[in-house]
């Protein structure tokens, strides 16, 4: 069966599978019925599994029918609410749990939904593990029969992230207060802790995107959509702008002139500073194969090895285990580090960005890094034809690479998270790039119609 987790879990349009209420019962039965396999949980006793979701109104209803499977399997369930998907995988990691499940569509509009798991310390599933649930899921497997899972106490582990976060991530840095701050929460997850956290480390800060409602998510706001942002940073006068994601797992910056700060010049930020505070051991850095060519110029500069991985942050993540790295990422904003933390965390990079623009200006920070034009055109599709059979793509992908060499790139590959193709070319200049992403759409809209 083919594996239904996507590069990031599971997503979908709600009221359809896989995010309608059968479906995700039904996936809430065949995680648990796994989770008891695993080792150190089987047995008389039941498994925890802590379920967090972002402000989506069809959260409630999706939490209900995951909860509902997961008790049917003899799984017991702690519903935290609304909580940044990062929490989530620190209550693992604390021991909260042995497991834990998002409900979050991440950046998508508010008509789509998502659920992605977390497991053994805090870290994401496998590929392997994703694909053992989804057998389970297409082939209910025979096991014994368990007691019923029971709902337990909510335990407000939100609280407890927001210690974390200011202990780890500021460090021996207790305050900002000569720091003036916008931050973007994007209506999502982050709406409460971002602020309070800022709050107590005693910024000045200015809140957009902090008002959920259930359908606004991602609406104009957040780390897809940093316009507003740069406004209000230029209007306020702030020293930077900080964007978030719906389920709080991405990072993007503003600085005080309103220019946007991308993923990859955050990960050439907080590797460099890190090598020149001597705790960049080794000195390696993970980024995808989507990272702008100028973080790899920017990082041999710096004497960091820079090494590069498949699109996802689990597969930056076994990378970065692979090889001892401490910091890695994606230029969409998610930005592990390993050691003190065990996923992406848009709040936790924040806290760090911050502490640094204590020292120095976010726009001189960022010039350490030159950014190589990039253009990324998403197209929809009606079927995933894999594109190594469709001949005139691959013409005209060679086309490209040949007119390039070594001044620029492309990269065409489908969405794990939704029915798009998309195409990025690097090249020296906007117009270049422009134009080379368009003959490549074109000829894929010419094979797949």
């Amino acid at each position: 069966m083919d594996n239904i987790f996507g590069t990031d879990g599971i997503r979908g349009r709600v009221g359809c599978p896989p995010m309608d209420a059968r479906s995700v019962l039904g996936l809430g039965k065949a995680f648990g019925s796994w989770l008891r396999t695993r080792s150190g949980i089987s047995g008389s006793s039941s498994p925890v599994v802590i379920i967090g979701r972002d402000t989506r109104y069809s959260g409630d209803m999706l939490a209900a029918s995951l909860a509902a499977g997961l008790m049917e399997a003899g799984v017991h369930v702690i519903d935290d609410g609304i909580l940044p998907t990062p929490a989530v995988a620190l209550a693992v990691r604390a021991g909260h749990a042995h497991a834990g499940a998002v409900i979050s569509a991440s950046h998508n509009p508010y008509h789509d939904n998502g659920l992605k798991f977390f497991g053994k310390g805090g870290f994401k599933l496998s590929e392997k593990e994703e694909r053992e649930i989804t057998d389970r899921l297409h082939t209910p497997v025979e096991t014994e029969p368990y007691p019923m899972g029971q709902k337990l106490l909510p335990v407000n582990c939100i609280s407890d992230y927001m210690e974390f976060v200011i202990r780890s991530a500021a460090g021996t840095q207790a305050s900002l207060k000569d720091l003036r701050l916008v931050l973007d929460t994007s209506n999502g997850a982050m709406f409460r802790a971002a602020p309070a956290v800022f709050q107590a480390l005693g910024a000045e800060i200015h809140v957009l995107g902090a008002e959920p409602d259930g359908y606004n998510i991602n609406e104009g706001v957040g780390s897809q959509h940093t316009e507003r942002l740069s406004h209000r940073v230029c209007e306020v006068g702030a020293h930077a702008g900080l964007a978030f994601d719906g389920d709080g797992d991405r990072l993007i910056a503003v600085d005080a002139s309103g220019h946007k700060i991308s993923g990859d010049a955050l990960l050439a930020i907080f590797a460099r500073a890190a090598l020149e505070e001597g705790t960049l051991h080794p000195p390696v850095l993970v980024s995808t194969v989507m990272s702008n060519l100028g973080l790899g110029q920017s990082l041999a500069e710096a004497g960091i090895r820079h090494e590069i991985t498949g699109v996802g942050d689990r597969q930056v993540l076994e990378r970065m285990q692979e090889h001892r790295a401490l910091i890695g990422g994606e230029d969409s904003g998610h930005i592990i580090f390993l050691g003190p933390h065990c996923t992406g965390d848009g709040l936790f990079a924040a806290v760090k960005l911050a502490v640094l623009c204590l020292k120095t200006p976010l726009e001189k920070l960022a010039s350490c890094m030159n950014l190589y034009p990039q253009v990324l055109i998403n197209v929809p599709v009606k079927e995933k034809i894999p594109l190594e059979t469709l001949a005139p793509v691959q013409n005209e992908m060679e086309a490209v690479r040949r007119t390039l060499g070594t001044a620029g790139r492309i990269l065409v590959r489908y969405s794990g998270t939704e029915s798009m193709c998309r195409i990025m070319v690097e090249a020296p200049t906007r117009d270049k790039a422009e134009t080379y992403c368009r003959r490549i759409q074109d000829a894929l809209q010419a094979c797949t119609g």
